[in-house]
């Protein structure tokens, strides 16, 4: 039984690993304008959330 387990937790970090792997290719393979524009959404999205947690602090204050 522990032998399966262990091919299982082998077979899902080497998919873990395959998956990251194809990531990180497909970033320096020229889908960097993609990286820009999620990080153009993250800082958005900071953006909102500060200045939602500066509204509920000017209100408390």
């Amino acid at each position: 039984m522990e032998d399966v387990q262990m091919g299982m937790s082998v077979a899902v970090t080497k998919d873990a690993l395959n998956f990251q792997a194809t990531m990180a290719s497909a970033v320096i393979n020229g889908s960097l304008d993609k990286g820009q524009e999620m990080q153009q959404n993250m800082a958005r999205i900071d953006g909102l959330a500060a200045e939602g947690i500066g509204s509920k602090l000017n209100v408390e204050a």
